[in-house]
């Protein structure tokens, strides 16, 4: 599927996530997809990952993504 056709199916688009917006889908891996975000009260652009649901409910991949935000804070 054509990079421009996915981005028209992806729920998560044009969503505000805290205080992100949700502009694009920049990257996928194993453990979730990637978005560059607008942070509205910084006003700064900012890179968001959101966990598959299944994830969410698995403390290992919660205390691995919670090093890899540390990290890359």
């Amino acid at each position: 599927m054509p990079e421009e056709a996915a981005q028209k199916k992806d729920r998560f688009l044009n969503t505000v996530i805290g205080k992100c917006l949700l502009v694009k889908l920049i990257g996928k891996g194993g453990m979730g997809n990637v978005y560059l975000g607008h942070h509205q009260f910084l006003q700064k652009k900012v890179a968001v990952k959101l966990l598959p649901p299944d994830f969410t409910r698995n403390p290992e991949f919660l205390a691995r993504f919670h090093r890899e935000a540390i990290a890359a804070a």
